[in-house]
């Protein structure tokens, strides 16, 4: 028992710096800076999904690959670069129904997915139309813009600037109303996520635009029409800073 009372008399004084410490943190003037900066997408991201079916493996594999085949051809030969187009999967499974509670093999079911990035430009938009126009097997398809990589630099760092000079901005408001001056900056929060009052801030939020479309034919294609008129992505950068009040 006495051990006991002399270890929680040796831990007060620790408990007392504790207290002491959190009492002496000094006051803050706390901002969340925000900007939101937009604009066109120069990028185009094209995804495409093919399927084949057979009742044999074999079989089911030679067709995936020579309409994998084609479709590369078709887009080469209508002026599309080589090196922009991409393979992403290749792959076979074999496909079951279920009649009367009873399971049966339907054969085999080949997945084709392949993908083409490049600068948007409407000579290049013509040239994916025409190559989607000349294949004559199903295709499903997705088109999104997206911001290209030398865009995203120049957006943040423009997205950052202006959300640092709103938060100073808010800070002197708040402190001429508030009648106070504030001293040196004492924290500033970014990369993360943080709560801050209500709900929770997102640092870095990008908006895409997609465009989805259903399985076209070589017959359908024509009557099908394509908005490729991208609209703005948006890129927001939040900051948190904390001032000193002074004395």
């Amino acid at each position: 028992m006495r051990r006991v009372i002399f270890l929680i008399l040796s831990l007060l004084p620790l408990f007392s710096n504790a207290q002491f410490d959190i009492d002496n943190e000094p006051n803050l003037v706390k901002v969340q800076g925000e900007f939101i900066t937009k604009q066109r997408p120069e990028n185009l991201i094209v995804k495409l999904e093919i399927t084949e079916t057979d009742m044999e493996y074999s079989k089911c594999f030679d067709k995936a690959f020579d309409t994998l085949k084609k479709l590369k051809e078709a887009f080469i030969n209508n002026g599309i670069e080589e090196e922009s187009i991409k393979t992403r999967d290749l792959s076979v499974r074999e496909e079951y129904s279920w009649e009367n509670s009873k399971k049966s093999r339907k054969g085999y079911k080949a997945f084709i997915n392949m993908e083409i990035e490049r600068k948007y430009s409407e000579e290049f938009g013509n040239k994916l139309l025409q190559s989607l126009r000349e294949y004559s097997f199903d295709v499903n398809y997705n088109i999104k813009f997206v911001l290209s990589e030398e865009q995203k630099v120049k957006l943040r760092e423009l997205a950052i600037q202006e959300a640092i000079g709103d938060a100073f901005s808010k800070a002197q408001l708040i402190a001429k109303s508030s009648n106070i001056k504030l001293g040196n900056i004492y924290k500033i929060s970014y990369g993360e996520s943080w709560n801050f009052g209500i709900g929770r801030m997102d640092n870095d939020l990008v908006f895409e635009d997609a465009i989805e479309m259903p399985a076209i034919t070589g017959q359908s294609f024509g009557n099908t029409g394509i908005d490729f008129n991208p609209k703005e992505i948006a890129i927001k950068k939040t900051i948190l800073v904390e001032w000193k009040i002074k004395e």
